[in-house]
């Protein structure tokens, strides 16, 4: 392997002038299609240059030994999706791999494109071209799938490709990148249970389960994630400053529990503030905890689980569990088609509709930016919007006085932000008194 350089300066008094060397990675960048290099800039005289040259070469191969592994004569596409889902298995979440895997081997890997005898998966990686993906995504839409299915299978496509270029096992553009595929829509209208009908359903339940029922007022006052709920252990809640942190996650690949200490969907610590309602329902709970402890003879400690069915927490509850038993109670109870999720989104829309700001809706939620929340709840506030510019543009009309009515509106923005801060599900309190 050979490097270049070239003097970008003249010489100084000294001797010495600014050099670029340039030494060739392999492939080409995936989006401009130019060849790839690794560039340094090294501030010497000529010869000094040479050997930062030579060192620079010898870098660029070490690291090709250490990354790179042949392909094989016979490398396939199939291949490849193997040697990629090995590599995000040991950085991603299982569930996140499972769904990757999910999408290999139910739509890509036997999909027999027309005109050809033998699948995708069989085909060489030098042959692959972006007609082989068209066919994919235009059968896969054929098929009935979503816009959203469609696109998580091309992400995962053209994300093992862009793998396979990245170690120089592939040198040509990727071609699923002009591939057509639908675009997406997002679903604006949300199935959102109505919070004095979650706030019936839990108070009832409560006399069954009260364990299983703070776990679906948590999601329902919180708005945690499923996994992020399960995932709670006690050292994570403060009962003085009213707060849990919401750090952990228990999740379910094919059956399999997988617990994580320190995971969360946007990579950062989550802190939720809880009301007194919520926070003695949950005090309550403990004593339960501690007392089944007690009669087990063991005891519960900082790391063991807020929902566990094991005396010392050690364990926690299996997700699946929790879904269906809110599937069971919700049909039940007249609430067919909510989801448990569906608690997490009702957290959303009530706290925008009483005025709560969206970039507190988004910490609350465990959004990395508040641009996720409005994109997904963004309609809400549009309506809430809609309805005060409509109100406040009529007593403009007649005469008000402007400054007047924005501080009214600021007063009552103020008014409904302390209100949301009560319970959202108000009265399952009743549920400590079981």
């Amino acid at each position: 392997m050979k490097g270049s350089k070239r003097r970008r300066s003249q010489f100084d008094a000294t001797g010495h002038a600014s050099w670029e060397m340039r030494v060739p990675l392999g492939g080409r960048d995936p989006v401009t299609g130019r060849p790839r290099y690794a560039t340094r800039t090294f501030r010497g005289t000529d010869a000094a240059a040479d050997t930062a040259l030579a060192e620079l070469v010898a870098e660029v191969m070490a690291g090709r030994r250490r990354r790179g592994r042949a392909v094989p004569t016979s490398g396939t596409f199939g291949w490849l999706l193997d040697q990629w889902l090995e590599a995000k298995a040991a950085v991603r979440k299982p569930t996140t791999v499972a769904g990757y895997r999910e999408k290999v081997d139910s739509y890509v890997r036997d999909f027999v494109p027309p005109g050809e005898t033998k699948p995708l998966g069989e085909t060489r990686l030098e042959d692959l071209t972006v007609g082989h993906f068209d066919a994919l995504y235009g059968s896969l839409r054929n098929r009935g799938l979503s816009p959203a299915t469609i696109d998580r299978t091309h992400a995962v496509c053209r994300g093992s490709i862009n793998f396979a270029i990245r170690r120089g096992w592939y040198t040509r553009l990727n071609p699923t990148l002009p591939a057509e595929r639908p675009a997406l829509k997002r679903r604006r209208k949300l199935r959102v249970p109505k919070p004095d009908l979650v706030t019936a359903l839990l108070t009832t339940y409560a006399a069954e389960d009260p364990d299983m029922a703070t776990a679906f007022l948590m999601t329902a006052s919180v708005g945690s994630r499923r996994s992020m709920g399960l995932g709670l252990r006690w050292r994570d809640v403060d009962f003085a400053a009213m707060t849990v942190d919401l750090i952990g996650s228990v999740t379910s690949v094919r059956g399999q529990v997988h617990e994580d200490e320190h995971s969360s969907k946007e990579d950062e610590d989550n802190t939720v503030s809880l009301d007194p309602w919520t926070m003695e329902i949950l005090r309550r709970h403990r004593e339960r905890c501690d007392e089944r402890a007690r009669l087990a003879g063991v005891s519960l400690r900082p790391s063991s689980y807020v929902f566990s069915p094991d005396p010392d927490g050690t364990g926690p509850w299996h997700p699946d569990t929790l879904t269906k038993t809110w599937r069971r109670i919700a049909d039940d109870a007249g609430l067919e088609g909510v989801r448990l999720h569906d608690l997490r989104h009702m957290v959303a829309t009530s706290l925008l509709r009483a005025g709560v700001p969206p970039e507190v809706v988004s910490r609350r939620l465990g959004h990395a930016r508040t641009s996720v929340t409005l994109d997904m709840y963004g309609h809400v506030s549009d309506e809430v919007g809609a309805r005060d510019a409509a109100m406040m543009m009529g007593d403009l009309m007649h005469g008000a006085d402007p400054d007047k009515l924005r501080k009214k509106a600021h007063k009552k923005r103020a008014k409904q932000s302390k209100k949301a801060l009560v319970p959202i599900v108000p009265g399952v309190l009743a549920i400590v008194d079981t």
